[in-house]
């Protein structure tokens, strides 16, 4: 039995894990290890362990390393917490493979740890670009740490190998989230409302996190786009949380003001969780600057308003629109997605269904033996 250990930090990455641990946890050759940390830990965002748990997870360690400050101090602070505490997890657990996925400060924390504990690191999503965000230099840092890598473009693969990567250590796989939509049905717009506690009619879904390498002030950034929206009366905004990201907790704030200002117009959450794809389907369209926005929402035929410099780097499918901060830029793509027929779905980044599979079969299968000696590939 193969002991593999999955991290995740947060519930929008364990959401894309999700399909990847439930493989791993039924595979007749491996040992499944999980640990969690983060935002999981937190009341304040959710407190997600419960949910993994919820999903018939064991919790084989939990590590702490939330942000105390709501800027970069407290993200400093957190990285070595983290660093220390996933150190004393992995010495532990003594896994074979540890799985990371993306790009937050959390898992810079833990390939840390890995790398300088000798285990082999396998990370999902490499080679991608978010220019106006910390995560920019925290994804390509945990590629050079890391010894296998599953990405979700032919372009990232050779990114990858341009950053001296050996080819034959790099799968690409499509983007892991988008492995269920082939087979996904939403529920009910009333089960939505049900589960929200929201009675919801026709809106748009907001889902924003912080420019965190952005000039423009948070503030700003959130007023505008609040501007923005209530120039569209006759729609109801549902607004999922922010990560804890520098200036997350003023985000939110704000828009938990919103809300109070708007009760019957405005709901705000922790988490969607499982219905975030339900979300996404009864939705006129997604508005922010989230991954899954280009990475997810296009499979299930939604457009998205893609706001700022947050993801300028990656693949844009053509239901993406890209605007800046300006309140005008943001009233005018609004309108335009108004006027447009539906969208059609676009499959840029993989095939849905065999993704979670394939990479189960590499970890299950893959020779460990001098995995750890990296060659630099100069092409």
């Amino acid at each position: 039995m193969r002991k593999i250990c999955v991290v995740t930090s947060n519930r929008a990455e364990y959401w894309l894990l999700k399909p990847l641990m439930q493989l791993l946890k039924i595979s007749q050759s491996v040992d499944l290890q999980v640990v969690v940390a983060g935002a999981h830990l937190s009341d304040a965002f959710g407190k997600t362990i419960n949910q993994v748990r919820k999903d018939g997870f064991t919790v084989d360690a939990t590590v702490t390393c939330l942000p105390e400050s709501d800027d970069e101090m407290g993200m400093i602070q957190a990285i070595s917490e983290g660093m220390s505490n996933f150190a004393k997890a992995f010495k532990s657990l003594q896994p074979e493979i540890i799985v990371i996925l993306g790009d937050r400060f959390e898992i810079f924390a833990a390939a840390q740890s890995a790398y300088c504990l000798k285990i082999p690191i396998a990370h999902l999503h490499g080679g991608e670009l978010t220019q106006a965000a910390f995560d920019e230099g925290f994804r390509h840092a945990n590629s050079k740490f890391s010894h296998l890598h599953f990405v979700s473009h032919p372009e990232y693969k050779a990114r990858l190998m341009r950053m001296g990567e050996q080819p034959d250590r790099i799968w690409v796989t499509g983007a892991i989230g988008i492995d269920g939509i082939s087979e996904f049905k939403p529920a009910t717009k009333s089960a939505l409302s049900n589960v929200l506690g929201f009675n919801l009619e026709q809106f748009i879904l907001l889902t924003y996190h912080p420019s965190t390498l952005d000039h423009v002030p948070t503030e700003i950034v959130a007023n505008n786009i609040i501007n923005a929206l209530d120039a569209f009366p006759n729609y109801q905004i549902l607004i999922t949380q922010s990560n804890p990201d520098p200036a997350g907790r003023l985000l939110n704030e704000i828009w938990q003001d919103y809300q109070q200002k708007y009760p019957k117009r405005v709901c705000y959450t922790q988490s969607l969780g499982d219905y975030y794809h339900t979300a996404v389907c009864h939705s006129h369209c997604v508005l922010g600057n989230s991954s899954s926005g280009i990475l997810e929402v296009p499979y299930l035929g939604k457009r998205v308003i893609n706001l700022g410099n947050r993801q300028v780097g990656r693949i844009f499918p053509s239901s993406v629109f890209q605007v800046k901060h300006d309140t005008n830029d943001i009233v005018n793509a609004l309108q335009r997605v108004a006027e447009l027929p539906a969208s059609e779905p676009e499959q840029v980044y993989g095939e849905p269904g065999e993704i979670a599979s394939t990479i189960v079969n590499v970890l299950e299968t893959v020779s460990l033996q001098n995995v750890i000696s990296k060659e630099f590939y100069d092409g």
